[in-house]
């Protein structure tokens, strides 16, 4: 999901709270299966992560003179390897890589919470409004009541439109 698209899914129009309302759970769902598909891939990231520790952690085993110079023979300690492997650059990037995929998670997650919280928003207004509870406008000359019975008009659902 696009960031840009992200205020499109706070925002609730109070003229239309039916079609929010019927829109909200295609909205949630979008966001539920980005997480879920973000999640696997920062599965599959960790996994490779590992592969990579484990593959630089076997390199500096076989090859000690390589990444220790200065050991005149003798086999670098398990510290020594640890940290010779987390600072190759291929564990270096495949952790980069994971950093990035976390941050998506936690974005989606972010936003997931904020879509719960819009269909209690939602819900509350849907019953304010049926409670009579929104303020009627009051327009005192003839020509701004006209336009705000149009625009009234022209917001009500009638059934045999849909």
């Amino acid at each position: 999901m696009a960031t840009g698209k992200i205020k499109d899914l706070y925002d609730i129009d109070p003229n239309n709270l039916d079609e929010e309302a019927y829109e909200q759970h295609k909205k949630h769902r979008q966001v539920s299966d980005d997480l879920a598909d973000a999640k696997d891939r920062l599965r599959v990231a960790e996994g490779r992560l590992e592969l990579e520790l484990a593959n630089v952690r076997l390199l500096v085993r076989q090859n000690p003179e390589k990444y220790f110079p200065d050991l005149d023979g003798k086999s670098p300690t398990v510290d020594m390897v640890k940290d010779a492997a987390i600072a190759s650059e291929e564990v270096q990037t495949a952790q980069q890589r994971v950093y990035k995929l976390q941050h998506k998670v936690d974005l989606l997650t972010g936003i997931l919470e904020q879509m719960r919280q819009r269909k209690w928003a939602i819900e509350e207004n849907i019953f304010l409004l049926a409670l009579g509870y929104n303020a009627k406008i009051k327009i005192k000359t003839e020509s701004g009541r006209k336009a705000a019975d149009e625009y009234v008009k022209s917001k009500t659902r009638r059934g045999y439109e849909r």
